[in-house]
C-alpha cells in the first residue's frame, strides 16, 4: 500500500484529501507539527508528499527543500497561489507537479496516481509486494512462491497488485475495472471474472490455494499475512502451554474437592479470557515492532529512525548490535562523502585551469587561416567540449542543484550549439538543415544547450563528408537527424549506458561511450525524454520531448 503525507495547515482541506486518498486504498498521513515536517516524514516513508505553500514556521519550498535531501519521493503541490512564479519556483524546488486551489478532487487523485505508477510500478528497480510468502514483482510481472515462478499477464498483474496492496481489505470489482481502465485497459465485468479465474488458476499451481477469496456482492480480497500470527505462536507455545498446564491443574483440583462444575468453570473461563486478553495484547505489541522493523528493512539500509523498543535481552543486544554497526556505516559514509568533495574540488579546480591554455591555443588559431590551423581549431574544440564532459559529470554525480528554471526560447539554444560547431560543418562540408521553430518551453537553457551541443557533435563525428544534418519540429519532439552510418540494431538499447560505445565506438576511437549517458541524465533531471531512432547505412533521429516537462509555465 502506497503511504501519502500531506502537509497542509487548513484541517478541512487536509481531512478532505486524507479521505479521498484512503478511499482509494492509500494509507494517509496528515503532518502533526509543522517545525517538524521533514522528521515526520522519515518516520513515515511516504511514497509521495502533498505539499502547501503557506505553513507555519517555514513556507512550503522550505520544506521541498529539505525533503528532497532525503527522499526521492514524488511532491505534489497543492496551493491557491498558482500563478506562472509560484509554480515555476516549485518546480525548481524539486516539486514534481502543481495544483491549483479550488481543485477538482478527481483530476487530484488522477495526478496522484499517475505519479505513483510512473515512480514506483514502471522504475527499476522492481517493487516487490509480498503476502502470505509470495512475492509479486513490478520489474517482470512475475510472482514467485517458494522457489515457484508464474508468469503473468498485464491485466492479471495489475489485478493481483491492487488485491496485494490492500491486503485484509475488500477490493470491488468496480475498483478492479477503474484501475484497468486507468491503465487504457478496457474491460467489462466478464473480462474481469475471467482474468481473475485465470490468475486463480495460476497462483493454485505453485500452491497458492484460496489465495484470492470472494466476497460476494462485494469483490475480492487477498486475507493478510498469518506468518506473522504462526512464528507468534510457536515463539511463545512454551508460555502458552504453561499458562493452560496451571489452568487445568487449578481446575482439576478444584473439582476434587467436590465443587460444582459452575464455581469450576466460571474462574477457569476466567482466567482463559484474561490470558486471550494478555495475549492479544502481547501479539499486537510485537506486530507493531515487526511493521517497524520491515518499514525500515523496506526503506533502506541508512534510514535514520530509532529501533523500536526490546524488551528481551536478546533484542537489546541485537539492537546494539546494529546500532554498532549504522554508527559504523555512517562514519564510513562520512569519510567517503569527504574524500568524494575532496576528489571533485581537485578535478574542478583542474578542468578550470585547463581551459586558460585551450584558450590561448584558441587564440593563436584564430589569427590563422589555414586549413591545417582549421583543423587544429576543430580538435581543440572536441578537447573543450570533452573538458565540459567531465565537467558536466562532475556536477550531475554530486547532485548539483544549479538549475535555473525558466521560459527559453529553442531557437536560442540551437543556434549556440550550432556556432560552436560552425567550423567543423564548413570545413566537411555537411550541410545544416535548420528553419528556426520559433517555439519556447520551460527549461534551464545551460543544461539542454550541453545536450544539443553533444547531440550535434554525434551527428558530425559519424556523418561523412558532404553529408546532412537536419534540425527541425514535430510535434512536441526537437528532432536532430544526420545521414551517418547509423547505429546497429544490437547497439540501441544500450546507447545511453555509462561507457558503452557499442560498434561505432569501436570504429571510432575518440568516442567515450559518456556523451549520452550525461544526457540522459541531464534530461532525466529537467523532466525531458530522449529517444533514438536509426537505420544503419542511413542515418539516425535524435528526439528531444520538451513540450510536456514538469515544468509547467501555464
Amino acid at each position: 500500500m502506497y503511504r501519502i503525507f500531506i502537509v497542509e495547515d487548513d484541517r478541512t482541506i487536509a481531512q478532505a484529501v486524507a479521505h479521498l486518498a484512503e478511499s482509494w486504498g492509500l494509507e494517509v498521513r496528515c503532518v502533526r507539527d509543522f517545525r517538524a515536517v521533514t522528521a515526520e516524514a522519515a518516520e513515515f516513508q511516504p511514497h509521495l508528499i502533498i505539499l502547501d505553500i503557506a505553513l507555519p514556521c517555514f513556507d512550503g519550498y522550505h520544506w521541498c527543500r529539505e525533503l528532497r535531501k532525503q527522499t526521492s519521493a514524488p511532491i505534489l503541490f497543492l496551493s491557491s497561489a498558482g500563478d506562472n512564479m509560484n509554480v515555476i519556483m516549485a518546480m525548481n524546488f524539486g516539486a514534481d507537479d502543481f495544483i491549483a486551489k479550488p481543485f477538482d478532487g478527481g483530476v487530484l487523485m488522477a495526478k496522484v496516481q499517475a505519479m505513483l505508477r510512473r515512480s514506483y510500478d514502471m522504475a527499476a528497480p522492481a517493487v516487490l509486494r509480498e503476502r502470505r510468502g509470495a512475492q509479486l514483482s513490478a520489474d517482470d510481472q512475475k510472482l514467485t512462491y517458494q522457489g515457484q515462478t508464474v508468469e503473468l499477464t498485464k491485466n492479471e498483474y495489475r489485478i493481483l497488485s491492487c488485491l496485494m496492496e490492500s491486503a485484509g481489505k475488500v477490493v470491488s470489482r468496480e475498483k478492479l475495472m477503474q484501475r484497468l481502465w486507468e491503465t487504457d485497459s478496457f474491460v467489462d465485468e466478464n473480462t474481469l471474472t475471467v482474468n481473475v479465474n485465470r490468475l486463480r488458476r495460476k497462483l493454485a499451481g505453485v500452491g497458492l490455494v484460496e489465495f484470492i477469496a470472494t466476497r460476494h456482492g462485494v469483490g475480492y480480497i487477498v486475507e493478510r499475512d498469518m506468518e506473522l500470527l504462526k512464528a507468534y505462536l510457536k515463539e511463545r507455545r512454551l508460555t502458552l502451554a504453561a499458562f493452560l498446564l496451571f489452568v487445568g491443574v487449578f481446575a482439576v483440583s478444584f473439582a476434587l474437592y467436590g465443587l460444582p462444575l459452575a464455581a469450576v468453570g466460571y474462574p477457569a473461563g476466567l482466567c482463559v479470557l484474561l490470558g486471550a486478553c494478555l495475549a492479544a495484547w502481547d501479539y499486537g505489541r510485537a506486530a507493531r515492532r515487526h511493521k517497524a522493523l520491515k518499514r525500515l528493512r523496506e526503506a533502506g539500509e541508512t534510514v535514520l529512525l530509532d529501533l523500536p523498543a526490546m524488551i528481551t535481552v536478546e533484542g537489546a543486544d541485537c539492537a546494539a548490535v546494529v546500532e554498532t554497526l549504522r554508527r559504523e556505516l555512517r562514519r564510513q559514509e562520512t569519510a567517503r562523502a569527504a574524500r568524494w568533495e575532496d576528489m571533485t574540488a581537485y578535478y574542478t579546480a583542474w578542468v578550470h585551469q585547463i581551459k586558460t591554455p585551450i584558450a590561448a591555443m584558441r587564440l593563436t588559431l584564430q589569427g590563422e587561416d589555414t586549413p591545417a590551423a582549421r583543423r587544429l581549431m576543430t580538435e581543440l574544440g572536441r578537447v573543450e567540449q570533452y573538458v565540459d564532459m567531465a565537467l558536466t559529470y562532475l556536477r550531475l554525480e554530486e547532485g548539483g542543484s544549479d538549475y535555473v528554471i525558466r521560459t527559453c526560447a529553442v531557437d536560442d539554444v540551437v543556434r549556440a550549439a550550432v556556432r560552436r560547431f560552425a567550423g567543423e560543418f564548413i570545413d566537411r562540408r555537411i550541410a545544416l538543415d535548420y528553419t528556426p521553430v520559433e517555439w519556447e518551453t520551460v527549461t534551464d537553457g545551460k543544461w539542454l544547450t550541453f545536450v544539443v551541443e553533444q547531440l550535434l557533435s554525434n551527428a558530425l563525428k559519424y556523418t561523412g563528408q558532404d553529408g546532412t544534418v537536419r534540425i527541425y519540429r514535430e510535434g512536441d519532439d526537437l528532432c536532430i537527424r544526420d545521414s551517418g552510418m547509423g547505429i546497429a540494431p544490437e547497439d540501441l538499447p544500450r546507447v545511453f549506458d555509462m561507457g558503452y560505445t557499442g560498434q561505432n565506438g569501436r570504429l571510432d576511437r575518440r568516442s567515450s561511450g559518456i556523451g549520452l549517458y550525461l544526457c540522459r541524465r541531464i534530461c532525466r533531471n529537467l523532466r525531458h525524454e530522449i529517444r533514438i531512432e536509426s537505420v544503419p547505412g542511413v542515418g539516425t533521429t535524435v528526439r528531444l520531448t520538451l513540450g510536456r516537462p514538469a515544468f509547467v509555465a501555464e
